[in-house]
């Protein structure tokens, strides 16, 4: 009996609509954010679930004709077009809708580039501090990862060039570093171009965060600049759309999109066409930039509120340097010496997550931080947060003080 009252007990309204449900489904997802700073989550108050929940169900009673009419498997040909004018606008990239490969996010066209374009064992040049995913979409594919530093400028393709391998792959991530959120200067854009070129190697640009810059002139995009068609370009759409849309893009030069294409084909499927068609209306009517003009000035508060914080309460245990208001989350370093891991679980035991630096990290650094997200919670949440993490760094301090 028992069961069956627990099965009643969850069996939804018959009166219930997918509308009203959304709506629910949202409002339970502002009470309740994950706790701070867990980073790369978007603001959900802003998130333009209704109108999504329209155009899915739009496409939904007539996905027969137009998904079977537009089918190639590249993707969604109003999609692929949209995402051509898109980028152009924002990025300057050229291209064509028979360049752009649906994937289903970043990781997908990581995988499908290493896999497609290598053979196990070549080497690619990846940023170190770096994405973690695109090292185990390499690792995956048997490649060589080697590690190149990064510094305030971006990656440092001269540094210790006798210790190095020559590439066969380079992959950054140049408006926004993946972790430590530098953008690549101009000058140092034409030396990954020019390495590429003598080495006849391949440039994976993932551009993601470029459109979350807060009162900055963005740099142009490697593809932009790139003559010698060496240049794969990387995006997606969960942190500026939908999170749980897994639609992301990849735009080839036209020499081995057929390639590509057949290697996607063995690798995996496509994302759902109707969430294709509802993303190509959403971009070509202007939806998109208008919700990331809404995201930037939340998300520009909200980076203003932690950094302050961190400088009121965090004297001698943590240090921002800024990189001028980009992306969703920021590094916060610790003094010399301090494990960051350690910082880590006090900082949790503390209620506050946080993300080591040293999880990014191919070798030792030689100074650990705390990877701090900061777009998803309110200012004054991020006041408490930053405080009780700043005590408990203190704390930690103290104690380690006292031991010795």
């Amino acid at each position: 009996m028992r069961y069956a009252a627990e099965s009643n007990t969850h069996r939804p309204s018959q009166a219930t609509n997918c509308k009203t449900r959304l709506s629910a489904f949202r409002q339970r997802l502002a009470a309740t954010p994950a706790r701070p700073f867990r980073p790369g989550l978007p603001d959900i108050a802003s998130l333009p679930l209704d109108l999504w929940s329209r155009l899915t169900a739009k496409h939904w009673r007539r996905a027969a004709d137009q998904l079977y009419e537009h089918a190639d498997s590249l993707g969604y040909l109003p999609l692929r077009k949209a995402i051509c004018d898109y980028v152009s606008r924002s990025r300057a990239v050229r291209s064509d809708p028979d360049q752009v490969i649906i994937t289903t996010g970043a990781q997908q066209a990581l995988y499908l580039c290493a896999k497609t374009l290598l053979d196990p064992g070549e080497s690619v040049w990846m940023e170190d501090p770096g994405y973690p995913r695109a090292r185990v979409a390499f690792k995956s594919a048997q490649l060589t990862v080697i590690p190149i530093p990064v510094d305030s400028e971006g990656l440092n393709s001269a540094a210790s060039p006798e210790k190095r391998s020559a590439p066969q792959m380079i992959y950054v991530t140049p408006s926004f570093q993946c972790p430590l959120g530098y953008t690549m200067t101009l000058e140092r854009r034409f030396d990954l171009l020019r390495v590429a070129a003598r080495n006849n190697a391949w440039i994976l640009e993932d551009d993601y965060f470029s459109e979350f810059r807060h009162g900055t002139s963005p740099v142009a995009s490697l593809q932009s600049l790139d003559r010698n068609e060496r240049v794969l370009y990387i995006g997606n759409f969960s942190k500026n759309v939908v999170p749980f849309l897994r639609i992301g893009f990849l735009i080839a030069p036209k020499s081995i999109v057929h390639t590509l294409k057949m290697g996607r084909t063995s690798v995996s499927r496509q994302p759902p066409g109707i969430d294709q068609a509802a993303l190509a209306e959403f971009i070509a009517d202007g939806h998109l930039e208008r919700h990331i003009r809404v995201t930037l000035q939340i998300y520009r508060e909200r980076y203003e509120a932690l950094v302050n914080a961190i400088r009121q309460y965090g004297a001698g245990v943590l240090e921002v340097s800024e990189n001028g208001g980009i992306g969703m989350y920021l590094v916060a370093w610790l003094p010399l010496g301090v494990d960051d891991r350690v910082a880590a679980r006090i900082a949790s035991a503390a209620g506050v997550d946080t993300v080591p630096l040293s999880n990014f990290a191919l070798r030792k650094l030689r100074r650990t931080g705390l990877v701090l997200g900061y777009s998803a919670y309110e200012t004054r949440m991020i006041r408490v947060a930053a405080q009780r993490l700043c005590n408990a760094l203190l704390r930690m301090r103290s104690a380690t003080s006292q031991i010795k």
